[in-house]
């Protein structure tokens, strides 16, 4: 990454807009250790959650696990806070950050037994699909991330982009990556605000996932 974004990035992560006790502080030159945070607990990550509502249920029903969340966007941060406070929930952590460069800097390696990515922006135009989120470098990233037989999952909406990450996985062969699975649904984890939306309208969702040797 650029230097000169990265700063401005590291700017914008410093200015602590928020104060909550559920929110997990970051300091340049010092990675998080998740396992610190919630000991002897399993470490859940998603990347984007929105309004947090899949979080939210899974924190309820899984006591024995921690859950981090990196979300951006400061109204959903506040969002999620409010219903961590309203179930009074102990077992979920939140940065305020654009997941896009968590991985150099911000967590130590092999800490998160599953990663979930629910619906990014599948950047639909041909001009833009190199700001697609799913790339060599970020799935190294997750890799690196995930424990032993830990999961990443990963939904989206859009056809292209789930066939083409379908063809850069097949292609690329990561040796630390031991396989991974493709289905129309997903009935074991909580349906997210948007993916509610999404099959109102009927429209198919993919849901893909694989795991780390």
């Amino acid at each position: 990454m650029n230097e000169d974004i990265k700063e401005k990035l590291w700017s914008i992560v410093e200015r602590k807009t928020l104060e909550s006790p559920h929110l997990i502080e970051i300091k340049r030159g010092t990675l998080i250790n998740p396992s610190l945070l919630f000991p002897e607990k399993k470490i859940f990550l998603e990347l984007g959650p929105g309004w947090g509502e899949v979080a939210i249920e899974l924190a309820i029903k899984n006591e024995n696990v921690g859950y981090i969340l990196v979300e951006k966007k400061i109204n959903r941060v506040k969002h999620i806070i409010k219903n961590i406070n309203k179930n009074n929930l102990k077992n979920i952590k939140i940065i305020v950050l654009n997941f896009n460069w968590i991985f150099e800097d911000i967590f130590t390696t092999e800490c998160f037994y599953e990663i979930l990515l629910n619906f990014p922006d599948p950047w639909p135009k041909l001009r833009h699909r190199k700001h697609r989120t799913f790339n060599v470098e970020f799935t190294h990233n997750i890799l690196k991330l995930l424990t032993t037989n830990g999961r990443f999952r990963f939904a989206t909406d859009h056809g292209g982009y789930a066939r083409s990450v379908l063809r850069f996985l097949r292609k690329e062969k990561f040796s630390q990556m031991k396989d991974f699975h493709f289905a129309l649904n997903r009935p074991e984890l909580p349906v997210s605000y948007f993916e509610t939306i999404k099959i109102k309208e009927k429209s198919k969702l993919y849901y893909i996932e694989f795991y780390k040797k």
